[in-house]
């Protein structure tokens, strides 16, 4: 798990070394419930993190030197307010537009 402070400094507070089936789809998860975070491979509990520090931020996903398909992100809980998913001005939206009018 990698955080970023305010400094804008990305800092590394737990690396769990696994092996990962590439070629399949897979579930990662990460519960927050107060100072505690737990990470899961498909179901299976991998890691668990006490950090007082990690109280409000943003949550996102990166890959580090390798690819990645990433689907189905959502966070959600007790205080998150929904976020509905909008195509209307992103990247796939945008470029299909641009792929119509280039093709006619």
């Amino acid at each position: 798990m990698v955080v970023k402070d305010c400094a804008g400094a990305y800092k590394e507070i737990k690396a769990v070394p696994m092996e990962i089936d590439t070629k399949d789809w897979f579930q990662l998860k990460v519960i927050a419930n107060g100072d505690t975070f737990e990470g899961y491979y498909d179901g299976k509990i991998v890691a668990e993190i006490k950090d007082k520090g990690l109280r409000a931020g943003k949550v996102g996903a990166r890959v580090y030197g390798s690819t990645a398909h990433i689907d189905d992100f959502d966070v959600n809980g007790k205080g998150i307010e929904p976020s509905s998913v909008e195509a209307k001005g992103k990247l796939t939206t945008t470029w299909s537009a641009i792929k119509m009018v280039v093709e006619r």
